[in-house]
Order: C-alpha cells, then sequence, then structure tokens
C-alpha cells in the first residue's frame, strides 16, 4: 500500500486503525518533488509554503473540486497537480490530517507508513507541533442536519452539502448597512464610464426614460477590446458578449397572450401579464459587499429579473389581488405569487443552478398597507418547495432587516410550521444575496440571483430601470452591481426582438392549503 492510498482512503489497510473526522485548518499539504521515487519514501516529498497550504486547505473544506497555486491546478478527487500550460505535467499530492487529540494513528502493521509519517513529521517540526493520522475520508464527511441556526443562518428541511454552505455563509462580510441610495452613489458614476466605453451617448441622461442608447450595435465591438469598471475589473469584447448570449425571455403557457416586448405604455391587461414574464441570463458581480470594484470575476452566476405584485402603486395589482383595494384576495394573491416562484425556479433549475439565491421580493415598497404580505409570499415559496422536486441543493433566501422592516421573521414564522420540503431552505438577515452567489459560483457551486423587477422592465426591455438616477430599489443595485444592463433593449436589442430567444414554459403550482 502506497502511503497517498492509505491517506485518502483509497484501499482497505491492514490490521485495527481509527478513523478521525478532518478538521479544517489542521493539516500538512505536500506535492511529490521526485516522482522516480517510492511513495513512502520521505525524501521524495516536499512542504507547500504556509500561505499555499491554507490557501489548499480553505478550497478542500469548502467542497471545491480544484483550486489554483500559482502555476499549478490542484485536482483534490485525484489527490494530483497539474501545470495551467500543460496538463499532462502532473505530481501527486497529499494531505496529512493533525488529530487534535495529539494521537498518532495508524495500521500496526503498516510499517513503511509509519516510518514515512516519522519522518515527515520531523522535517516539519519547525511549523506544527502536533502529531497527524494518515486516515481521512475525501471529500471530507459531513453530518447532515435538517434543521438548525446560528446567528449568520437559519436551516430547514433537508440541504444537500449543508456543512460547506453554512461554512461559505460564516465566511463572508456581514451585508453592508447603507441605504440603496447610498450604494447607488458609489456604483453610478463607474458603471456610467463601462457603458461609455461600449459607446454609450456621453450626453444621455437616463434617469427619466431609463434609456441607453449606443453608437454602435454592441454586437460589432471587437473581441480584444479591453472594457473596465475599474483597474481590478475587466473585461474583453469577447466575455460581454458571451455574457449577454445567454440571455432568454420566457413566459408561461397561455398566460401572455401577445409577445413578451411592448413598446410604450402598458394597458392593466398587459401589466398582469408582465408577472408571467421573466428575463434571466448570466451575470458577474462587478462590486462586493461594500459597494467597491471587484477583482476580475470568471464565475458567472444566474439572474432571473422578475415582478412581483405591486400592492402600493399598480392599480392593476390592486384590481386583480385585492378586493375593493381594501384587504388583499388571498386566494388570488398566493396563486400568482406561486407561479412566480415557480416560474423563478424553473427557469434555475433548468439551467443547472443548484444553489438559487432569492429575496425578499414584494415585500419593500410593493406591500403597500398589507403587513401580510411577506408571510403570504413565504407560504407560497413553502408551498412550491413543498410539492414539486427540484435539482437543487438547497435554497437560501437573504433576508436583511433595516430599520421596522423585518421579513426574516415572517418567513422564520411559516418554514417552522412547513412540512415535507423537498428542498430545504437558508434563511440568512446578515448575508447579501450578490456576496452570497458570486462567493458559490467561484467555489464551483452553480447559483442564481433574483432581481425582483418591474412590470415596465420585462415587457419594454428597460432592465434596471433608474439606476441611471432617480428613485433606487434593489432592481437598481442590481443592475449596477452585477453586469445585468448587458440584457437592456439599448444594449442588446435582439434579445427582445428575436423570437428563437423567447421560450413557453408550463409551471405546477399546486394550491396552497
Amino acid at each position: 500500500y502506497s502511503f497517498c492510498t492509505l491517506l485518502l482512503g483509497g484501499a482497505d489497510m491492514p490490521g485495527k486503525q481509527k478513523r478521525v473526522e478532518p478538521e479544517e485548518g489542521k493539516g500538512y499539504w505536500y506535492f511529490k518533488l521526485d516522482e522516480d521515487k517510492e511513495d513512502d519514501d520521505p525524501s521524495a516529498w516536499q512542504l507547500y509554503t504556509k500561505d499555499e497550504a491554507q490557501k489548499i486547505e480553505s478550497a478542500y473544506f469548502k467542497g471545491m473540486k480544484t483550486v489554483t497555486v500559482g502555476q499549478y491546478v490542484l485536482t483534490f478527487s485525484h489527490m494530483v497537480q497539474r501545470r495551467k500550460d500543460d496538463k499532462n505535467k502532473e505530481r501527486k499530492i497529499l494531505r496529512q490530517c493533525i488529530h487534535s487529540e495529539g494521537k498518532h494513528v495508524v495500521s500496526e502493521d503498516a510499517e513503511p507508513v509509519k516510518k514515512l509519517q516519522s519522518l515527515l513529521m520531523s522535517r516539519s517540526s519547525t511549523l506544527h507541533s502536533t502529531t497527524s493520522t494518515v486516515t481521512e475520508d475525501f471529500p471530507p464527511k459531513k453530518k447532515a442536519k435538517t434543521s438548525h441556526t446560528s446567528p449568520n443562518y437559519t436551516v430547514y428541511g433537508p440541504v444537500n452539502n449543508e456543512a460547506v454552505l453554512t461554512k461559505l455563509l460564516d465566511s463572508l462580510p456581514d451585508i453592508e448597512k447603507v441605504t440603496l441610495d447610498q450604494a447607488g452613489v458609489r456604483m453610478r458614476g463607474p458603471v456610467r464610464n463601462f457603458l461609455h466605453q461600449l459607446g454609450r451617448k456621453t450626453d444621455e441622461d437616463g434617469s427619466h426614460s431609463c434609456a441607453i442608447t449606443l453608437t454602435q450595435p454592441f454586437d460589432t465591438i471587437g473581441d480584444k477590446e479591453e472594457f473596465k469598471i475599474s483597474k481590478q475589473f475587466r473585461m474583453t469584447g469577447k466575455e460581454l458578449k458571451k455574457l449577454a448570449s445567454t440571455a432568454q425571455i420566457t413566459t408561461v403557457f397561455k398566460k401572455v397572450r401577445k409577445g413578451p416586448f411592448i413598446k410604450g405604455t402598458l394597458t392593466s391587461e398587459e401589466e398582469d401579464e408582465a408577472h408571467s414574464v421573466a428575463v434571466s441570463g448570466q451575470v458577474l458581480a462587478m462590486f462586493d459587499n461594500a459597494y467597491r470594484s471587484r477583482s476580475n470575476s470568471k464565475q458567472p452566476f444566474w439572474c432571473v429579473s422578475i415582478p412581483g405584485l405591486n400592492f402600493r402603486y399598480s392599480k392593476a395589482d390592486i384590481a386583480h389581488y385585492t378586493k375593493d383595494g381594501k384587504a388583499i384576495d388571498k386566494g388570488a394573491a398566493l396563486g400568482k405569487m406561486q407561479e412566480i416562484w415557480g416560474h423563478v425556479l424553473h427557469v434555475m433549475d433548468s439551467k443547472g443552478v443548484k444553489w438559487p439565491v432569492l429575496c425578499a421580493i414584494g415585500c419593500g415598497a410593493f406591500k403597500g398597507p398589507f403587513t401580510e404580505v411577506p408571510a403570504l409570499w413565504a407560504m407560497a415559496l413553502a408551498a412550491q418547495l413543498s410539492h414539486v422536486a427540484y435539482g437543487f441543493d438547497g435554497v437560501v433566501v437573504s433576508l436583511p432587516s433595516f430599520g421596522k422592516e423585518d421579513n426574516f421573521s415572517e418567513f422564520e414564522e411559516v418554514l417552522k410550521s412547513s412540512k415535507g420540503l423537498k428542498t430545504g431552505v437558508v434563511l440568512t438577515s446578515t448575508k447579501a444575496m450578490i456576496t452570497i452567489a458570486a462567493e458559490l459560483a467561484e467555489n464551483d457551486m452553480p447559483s442564481g440571483i433574483l432581481n425582483p423587477s418591474d412590470v415596465q422592465a420585462v415587457r419594454n426591455g428597460k432592465m434596471g430601470m433608474f439606476w441611471d438616477g432617480g428613485h433606487t430599489a434593489l432592481e437598481e443595485v442590481l443592475a449596477m452591481q452585477t453586469t445585468l444592463l448587458l440584457q437592456h433593449v439599448g444594449v442588446s436589442p435582439d434579445l427582445w426582438s428575436d423570437p428563437s430567444r423567447h421560450h413557453t414554459v408550463l409551471i405546477k403550482t399546486p394550491k396552497v392549503k
């Protein structure tokens, strides 16, 4: 038996052994420096540097499949490193797990392993003072939990890879508690400059018209041209066009009479139909949790834009989903809310998303005078996840509390009493939706976000609405914080005019009891 085989649990060790759960931050990482030597020869192995080892260890416990260290890509499933520029050049790697009790646990008759272990420990004693075990699992085994809480999240129902997700959530910074207007101020200038580089008219003001007018068609920009948000975040024309090409428009079967795109003012029926229209595509996060420019990110995540019910400003929604504006028609409202959740989840599921990261759609200004709105949205989501089996690992809902708004408690109360969730839900009030989704994507955990859009945005093609000035809501922030504006009709007109990019979906919406 080779030392690497024993370390990875790839073969049964002769004799008795005690298996020890690995702990993050308590391991040695080595690469095989001399492939001509046997695995049990200590002179064949070389320690990674401290910084490299910390990066590898962190990636390993996040459940990542690979991690890049300098010019090498490490693949955990095969425990090898390969050069980025020549994948045929490969070296073995190994990890030694440090037992928290300081015990060196190994089979009694595995003498070569014991000898190597002793020599390796002696050679690295200046870095570590505890002994190690040679038995561990890959990926690290995580204990399944069905429901628990922490300061950062509450979990309801079955969640796959829960320990990986919750560790990731714990590692993220808390949401930046600034007003949406303040967030807009931090990002608007760089985004305007970014669009000017794409050819937007320098004197155009979209604060009222929501317009973006390019002097040249977006699809004619050069593949190798470079466009930047900042020194840290740059993209080529080819990368931008690839992102824009992923966008599509879906409509619920028989719910939209005409095509999804409408020029001009919407009728009451067209406004109501807008709730059955979703615009989706891949985006990148350009700004971080504090609305500062991010470093280049090449891991996109999906964004589904759909309008929630507007009980404050929409005469159409008040007419369709309330009783004379005095009380919510719960039957009608719950049915439409469940359709909206179902539409969002259907699109994400069809795109291979494993971690939808949602927000409290329709629970801000749109809830109007009706305090029960957040609970109704929570009921609709719980009903959908209880009756439809999606391919998700789990659903995350980001519900930050600002001032008197406390959507977290409303969702929590509903989910506490929900039974039979086929997909578990993770609620968080301290972590931001985009921050979570971006970090999941960076760790090869396919994710998607929900943009609580506006009826005009999804029918007139004005994605991001008033991002350029005026009223700032979550859609406007998302339009600046990500590359969502690539889906605007002024940037990608064919998204709205090309029928091949429009699709009809059938949504299963079991009745909410």
